[in-house]
Order: C-alpha cells, then sequence, then structure tokens
C-alpha cells in the first residue's frame, strides 16, 4: 500500500466528519449570511477592464465609491503618508519580557530543542504598554540615521532581515522604508542552506538579525558572499556567546541595533527623498512552495526538520505594495471597517506579506497592533490573522487525550490529504 492511500485512508473519518457538518449546516448559513445578496452586488461593482499600455496586461479595476475615503488612498507610495499622521495616537502595544528560563527535559536533565532552537519559558508583564505613533516614528528615524552615518546604507542598498517577530523588527522594517534601501526578508524557521541561498541570491550587503539567530549566522558566514555588516537585536541582554567578537574577528561590521539607533538619535535631522513608485520596495523569500508554513507545526512536534528546496524571492514594487493595500481598506471600508479600526494581534510573521501589509496598514490607519508576544485573554483583540494549523493545533492541545504525536499527524494528514478546513 503506498503512503498517499494510507494517508487518504486514515484522513477518511475527519473528511466524513467535515463534511457532514458543512451540509448540515449549510441551509443555516445560506440563511444567515445571504451569500445571495453578496452576489447581488458583485454584479454591480462596475469592473472596467483596460489594457496597459506598456506590459500589455488585461487590469481590471472599479472606481472608488464616493462615500470610500482614506489618506492613504491619495499616494502610491507608502513614505509618503508617514508625515500626516497622528503623532500622539496609541498604535503599537508591546508586552515585556521580564525573565527567560531554558526548558529542560524532566527525565534526561537536557535543554528542550526544536527546530534547532532552544526552548524557553517566559515570564512576561501583567500587561501592554503602549507606544504612540511619534515615538515609533523618533525611533525609526533614529535607526535610519544609525544605519545610513555608521554603516552607509544608501537608497538602493539590499538589506536582509533575517529575525523573529518583533517590534525592533518593524522599526527596522520603517527605517528602510525611510532610507529607500530594499527591504529583504527572510523567515526564521528557515533551514541553513535557505538562509545561505535567500542571502547570497538577494546580493544583501547588510544582515539584521536577532541575537539567538546570531550562532547560526557566525556559522554560516563563510558562505556569505557580500554581507559586509551585521546588525542584531538585542533581547532582554542575553549573552553573544563570543559570537560577535568571532564575527569581528572574520573582517564583519557587527552592532546591536540599540547601539545604531543611540547613534542616530545623536545625528542632526537627516532628509531622506521619497522613493519613485516603482522603485523596488522588497524583495520577500516567501516559503510557501518548499512546505515551511505546511509542516511547521509537523516540524517542531517532532523535533525534526521538514524543510527542503530554496526559498523563491518576488520582487514588490511600492506601487505593488500600494495596490495591495488600497485594496484592502477599500475592502474594509467598504465593510464597516473591519480591520483597520481594529486591536490587531501580529500573529503572522512580517516577513509573509499579509503579515507585514496588515501591520503597515493598521499604523497609518486608526488602529493597535500588539505585538506576537501575547495571551489573547490579555491581548483582548478584535481581529486575528493566522494560519490554519494555528487552530489545528490550539484545538488539538485543549483536548484531553491531545499529544505532539497526534497533533503532527493530523496537520500531516490535513495538508497531505490536500484539503483544508476552512472557517
Amino acid at each position: 500500500m503506498s503512503r498517499q492511500l494510507l494517508f487518504q485512508l486514515l484522513a477518511l473519518p475527519a473528511k466524513a466528519a467535515v463534511n457532514a457538518y458543512t451540509w448540515s449546516t449549510l441551509p443555516f448559513y445560506t440563511l444567515y449570511q445571504k451569500p445571495f445578496s453578496k452576489l447581488r452586488l458583485a454584479k454591480n461593482f462596475g469592473v472596467i477592464s483596460t489594457v496597459d499600455p506598456k506590459t500589455g496586461r488585461r487590469v481590471y479595476s472599479r472606481p472608488t465609491p464616493p462615500d470610500i475615503d482614506h489618506p492613504y488612498l491619495k499616494y502610491q507610495v507608502f513614505n509618503d503618508i508617514i508625515p500626516t499622521l497622528d503623532r500622539n495616537r496609541e498604535v503599537l502595544g508591546i508586552r515585556d519580557v521580564i525573565s527567560e528560563v531554558p526548558a529542560v527535559d524532566e527525565q534526561t536533565g537536557e535543554p528542550v530543542i526544536i527546530d534547532g532552537k532552544p526552548l524557553v519559558k517566559v515570564q512576561l508583564a501583567d500587561d501592554f504598554r503602549y507606544l504612540k505613533v511619534g515615538e515609533v516614528l523618533d525611533r525609526v528615524e533614529a535607526i535610519a540615521k544609525g544605519l545610513k552615518e555608521n554603516l552607509g546604507v544608501n537608497p538602493g542598498d539590499h538589506v536582509m532581515i533575517y529575525a523573529d517577530n518583533s517590534a525592533e523588527w518593524f522599526y527596522s522594517c520603517l527605517a528602510l522604508l525611510q532610507i529607500n534601501a530594499v527591504m529583504v526578508t527572510l523567515f526564521s524557521t528557515l533551514n541553513d542552506s535557505g538562509v545561505v541561498f535567500g542571502i547570497n541570491h538577494s546580493d544583501a550587503k547588510f544582515v539584521i538579525t536577532s541575537k539567538r539567530l546570531l550562532p547560526k549566522i557566525n556559522r554560516l558566514s563563510g558562505q556569505f558572499e557580500k554581507v559586509k555588516s551585521i546588525v542584531y537585536i538585542d533581547e532582554n541582554g542575553k549573552n553573544d556567546d563570543g559570537n560577535v567578537e568571532q564575527l569581528k574577528a572574520k573582517g564583519l561590521e557587527v552592532v546591536s541595533l540599540e547601539q545604531l539607533a543611540e547613534n542616530g538619535s545623536k545625528l542632526p535631522k537627516m532628509d531622506f527623498p521619497s522613493p519613485n513608485p516603482d522603485d523596488t520596495m522588497l524583495i520577500m523569500y516567501t516559503s510557501g512552495t518548499t512546505g515551511v508554513h505546511l509542516l511547521l507545526a509537523c516540524s517542531a512536534a517532532n523535533n525534526r526538520n521538514y524543510f527542503s528546496g530554496n526559498p523563491k524571492g518576488v520582487i514588490i514594487s511600492y506601487r505593488n505594495f500600494s495596490a495591495e493595500l488600497h485594496s484592502l481598506l477599500r475592502m474594509d471600508l467598504e465593510n464597516d471597517k473591519i480591520c483597520f479600526s481594529s486591536v490587531f494581534a501580529g500573529y503572522l510573521p512580517q516577513a509573509h506579506l499579509f503579515g507585514l501589509v496588515m501591520n503597515l496598514g493598521l499604523f497609518i490607519s486608526d488602529s493597535k497592533v500588539r505585538e506576537q508576544r501575547q495571551e489573547c485573554r490579555i491581548c483582548k483583540e478584535t481581529i486575528i490573522f493566522c494560519c490554519l494549523q494555528f487552530f489545528i493545533v490550539c484545538f488539538v492541545n485543549r483536548l484531553p487525550f491531545a499529544a505532539p504525536s497526534l497533533c503532527s499527524t493530523l496537520v500531516l494528514l490535513i495538508f497531505r490529504g490536500r484539503w483544508a478546513i476552512c472557517g
């Protein structure tokens, strides 16, 4: 019996349960959600079909209704709206880490390692502290000045962000946009070959990373082709285990993001010219085609690395990014501001396009973004976006008989069987 057939047979009970639920509840949801009315409205959207004279591609668009208005809809470059924001609006919630203790296996006494990373028990502050737009922008400007003056980052330079989700990731993103450098992103969960490939393939000269990833950067640094400077996010004063000095001994310039911000805060104000709409804004190395998202939970549960293949780089211009953000803003405004006036839990990785678009869209709207380091009962978010297996893992972990192996098997069956549960 082939493995694929075995997976399909094991998935049959779950498929049957989902199909039974779907068909039994279909009449209720048909009356409650009224899809027929939405289809009727869809026919009245006034879609316009045109041909782009430059590319010859057919473009479908529709005029913005007169009652749909958002300041950003007037711009084609994200940077241009930043000066118009209300500096006194609370925008970013951070729950500080009080302490981190390495998790130890009770049977062996050895540190618990999952996906090549040590598992730690984190004690967090009881509540969030909020930063205003002005505080965020002042921090971003200091980092931008430090990057430009201390490291020589100029417009058009490729700068890799290979780091865990954090407020510092967001600051770094905005700082690179302010300089008009090309932001390049990699998932912090990529294996060694993916990291080396992404950094070299993108021609990155600078790398911004988390302190916990410094050992990997140090180990792989001999394979980097063009990297000359490394900026690390100092996480609660953690010991770098000599990796900083070892990297410096190899001829690389190494500095903490905190030091860059401190240096930049002492520099006079700089003028950063706004980019053109067709300038490259970012190169995003997505991993959807290599199985990172689909098998992340399985890899963590089994302490094995299922990731394979090279990440795929997607080039996105300021105009591309604005078109995506315009669409989301318009959709949101047409649906009574579901997203962009909400409290948003930042679970999605910012190295993922949707996570980045949502965070930047919320930043320029009337929302609050609460960084990933949180519990939902404290966050009290009004909207959350995350990948399917997050819900599956949460659901399975609540079962009294649940075990990591069960979680791994369920996720694997669902995605190997090429079907998914849609809520």
